[in-house]
């Protein structure tokens, strides 16, 4: 990763630029000093978040390389200090939140997203490789980015506090040329559509029988997706059963709608989709993962609970569903296929 250096001098005019400059090249007796001093009251993030937003911009490019922040969030959790306590799926909805997907931001508490942002600084700074001079430009592009912003008056009652934990560098390398993936370079596509639905009755009669599901909860799960008036599953089988129906599901169902070798941003859009349309207490991070699982079947989700890897999937069905335009041959022939493969497998589905 190449960092354009000006050779111009650098001055700072903010003190929070001068104390994170402080930080990251190692003077802590100087940070100590401006955040008793000039920052005893308070200090503004704003110049935290506009430098965060120009490392993480630098290191994954505009939206970012999904794969590469995955394998970065993952990392710095592991090897950062101060990092253990955060999720590498939050730390991976604050950094491709800020660089382009604003709507992960959602679900991250704020207060979480600063303490992330500023131990991230530092770990990106890191990855970088800058060297002193490069940190005090990236700072000084931070200050010019909000130089049209008049920032309030510093007051001990709104100013932010200093957190908790003083981060430093390490020096070290969070990726290597080995994660790089190809540059995404082509368009996004359409998903894929099921056939449509004949116009006449008599080349409706010429199509074979669709395939309807045979289990019990193979028909409240297309219930579900239909927005219709289901069986009561409870009553003749176990949520071991529908877990196991309801996740085989998704897996059949994925490749059936988004295009051949999805690109990640294909995949982000369905997941944004499904959750801005839905809502669930599950956060859109988590369901991404297990979508992006479900597909490779090598991202880790042993962390997941069952009910967000079930959440996820009856919703992104629904979600499928509705762009379908609530296709019932469709929708239920994916749950057929599904239950004969479920059961081809060994696995046990009460019949209906």
């Amino acid at each position: 990763m190449v960092w354009e250096v000006t050779g111009l001098p650098v001055s700072l005019r903010t003190a929070e630029a001068r104390m994170l400059r402080a930080g990251l090249v190692g003077d802590i007796a100087g940070r100590n000093r401006i955040l008793d001093t000039e920052l005893a009251d308070g200090w503004w993030p704003e110049v935290l978040s506009a430098a965060f937003v120009i490392v993480a911009s630098q290191r994954f490019r505009e939206f970012g390389n999904r794969h590469l922040v995955t394998v970065f969030a993952r990392r710095f959790v592991g090897r950062a200090p101060g990092a253990e306590g955060f999720s590498p799926r939050t730390v991976e909805a604050v950094v491709r939140g800020t660089i382009g997907e604003a709507w992960l931001l959602e679900s991250v508490d704020p207060g979480l997203g600063l303490e992330i942002i500023d131990a991230g600084l530092f770990a990106l700074v890191d990855d970088l490789g800058l060297d002193d001079e490069q940190c005090e430009q990236v700072l000084a592009r931070a200050e010019a980015a909000l130089s049209a912003i008049a920032l309030p008056a510093r007051d001990a009652s709104t100013a932010e506090g200093v957190p908790a934990s003083y981060h430093r560098r390490t020096g070290q390398r969070y990726l290597t040329d080995a994660d790089q993936l190809p540059d995404l370079t082509r368009r996004v596509r359409q998903p894929q559509r099921p056939p449509a639905a004949p116009k006449s009755r008599k080349a409706a009669r010429k199509l074979p029988p669709a395939l309807e599901p045979a289990t019990v909860v193979g028909r409240y799960l297309r219930s579900v997706a239909l927005h219709q008036q289901g069986p009561d599953r409870t009553a003749e089988t176990d949520d071991q059963e529908l877990m196991t129906l309801a996740l085989a599901t998704l897996v059949v169902l994925l490749p059936r709608y988004l295009p051949l070798n999805p690109d990640p941003r294909e995949i982000t859009a369905l997941v944004k989709l499904t959750w801005q349309t839905f809502r669930p207490p599950t956060d859109p991070i988590t369901m991404e993962h297990v979508v992006r699982r479900a597909l490779d079947g090598e991202l880790p989700i042993a962390d997941i609970s069952s009910s967000d890897r079930y959440t996820t999937a009856v919703l992104v069905l629904t979600a499928i569903s509705d762009i379908w335009n609530s296709n019932a041959r469709a929708i239920g022939t994916v749950i057929a296929d599904t239950e004969n493969i479920v059961i081809s497998e060994g696995k046990s589905l009460t019949p209906a």
